[in-house]
């Protein structure tokens, strides 16, 4: 009988890791309520492999950020609130964190980066948004 149970218990881990629920391939992000939409109804947000968003929107993306370089959302049109901040790639690491606001456009792709300022010693950063 206990061998039935952590049978169906396996299952239905497994089940819930290949559908998502670990997320462990999170592929892009859809951070909006209601069915999927096209591509070219939503605008997606993306970050370069030197910084990582912690949340957008006020939703913690702290989970993803952790096991994937680069992170694809998913949002509606309409005005947006990025966090993010530089990652330890290139030498470079930094606890300040910068507040993007934007209106995003349907159809449009949005990539957060950063420059660094004074050179690499300085501690000084920049967010870059295009």
């Amino acid at each position: 009988m206990k061998t039935n149970a952590l049978r169906i218990m396996a299952v239905l881990l497994i089940t819930g890791c290949l559908r998502g629920g670990l997320n462990l391939m999170p592929g892009p992000i859809k951070l909006y309520d209601g069915p999927d939409q096209p591509t070219g109804s939503v605008a997606v947000i993306e970050n370069d492999r030197n910084m990582y968003m912690a949340s957008v929107d006020s939703q913690d993306l702290r989970r993803w950020t952790h096991s994937h370089d680069v992170l694809i959302i998913h949002v509606l049109p309409g005005k947006h609130v990025i966090v993010a901040q530089p990652s330890a790639r290139a030498g470079f690491v930094s606890v300040h964190a910068a507040r993007i606001e934007f209106v995003a456009a349907a159809g449009h792709h949005y990539v957060v980066s950063r420059r660094i300022l004074g050179g690499t010693g300085a501690g000084e950063w920049t967010a870059v948004f295009h």
